[in-house]
């Protein structure tokens, strides 16, 4: 008996230094990367910082957005990943004075006013099984100044290889598929 719980409790320490170890820190580490966009009204900001936790090769992109004639910079929204790359510049798109968007990975978001409110949507959490049954990351997403706009996904694999597309008019908060 006290054997199964010398091995149990042994365990259990291991497991919450492997957790550790593999946990992202909330201290972010060194800056890979910093890329800043602006109109007349707003700026974006996407700065990627190398992960500090061990054994983790991953980085966090910080995005944040701020009014462009103020120094101050509002977070908007991280994205964790598990391998450092490029800032994706491309994902990153400035409609109007009002209008913004942003994707990666999994997340959409979407400004309608400046940059000084954001609306989110997460593919992973907000797609159902029968919607889309692998990771659901987002391929593409073109937005027009009107609302309305679409979002491509990878090719589902139970579908034969089928691109599915979602749909908008209200500048991404909601996605349909028709």
């Amino acid at each position: 008996m006290l054997v199964r719980f010398v091995v149990a409790a042994t365990t259990l320490a291991l497991g919450v230094v492997i957790s550790g170890i593999y946990n992202f820190s909330s201290e972010r580490g060194a800056v890979i990367d910093r890329w800043e966009v602006s109109n007349a009204k707003f700026k974006l900001r996407v700065t990627a910082y190398r992960e500090k936790a061990i054994m983790t090769p991953g980085a966090s992109y910080v995005f944040q957005s701020g009014l462009t004639d103020a120094d101050e910079w509002r977070e908007v929204l991280t994205v964790l990943t598990d391998e450092p790359g490029p800032i994706p510049r491309e994902k990153i798109r400035i409609v109007n004075d009002q209008i913004a968007y942003f994707f990666m990975r999994n997340y959409y978001a979407v400004t309608t006013d400046s940059g000084r409110s954001w609306s989110f949507w997460d593919a992973q959490r907000d797609l159902s099984y029968r919607q889309h049954n692998v990771w659901p990351y987002i391929k593409d997403v073109h937005i027009k100044p009107d609302g309305s706009g679409n979002m491509t996904l990878p090719p589902r694999v139970d579908d034969g290889g089928d691109v599915p597309a979602l749909y908008t008019n209200d500048y991404g908060r909601h996605w349909s598929v028709e």
